[in-house]
């Protein structure tokens, strides 16, 4: 399995929707654990998508892929990230992790990346 990096975002000065990057066409076994996590988020997200789905004021985004440069990496890097849910009001955004486990990464992912 690849190896994940998690790092702080810090300021981000532009970011768009994008097409699943091409990092991630690359086959990954999963591990038991991650089987779950994986398996807990789609009951996360039906659950989500029951109490919201046809509502007018809300939109719900399932896993989207999001392109973002910050100060700190140049406008030449291109980073990524993809929120498990993003649920879309006409104001505001919320951000939904779906986390059976707390690591530290899921921490940094929550705190310090969204």
């Amino acid at each position: 399995m690849i190896a994940r990096t998690i790092r702080p975002a810090g300021e981000v000065y532009s970011a768009a929707f994008c097409s699943a990057p091409l990092f991630t066409t690359t086959p990954v076994r999963h591990t038991k654990s991650q089987k779950d996590g994986i398996r807990y988020e789609q009951r996360v997200q039906k659950h989500i998508q029951r109490l919201v789905g046809g509502l007018e004021e809300f939109e719900l985004l399932l896993n989207p892929w999001i392109l973002f440069h910050t100060r700190r990496d140049g406008p030449t890097a291109v980073n990524f990230c993809q929120p498990d849910i993003l649920l879309v009001e006409r104001t505001k955004v919320t951000i939904i992790e779906c986390k059976l486990a707390h690591t530290n990464d899921s921490w940094i992912q929550l705190r310090k990346v969204y």
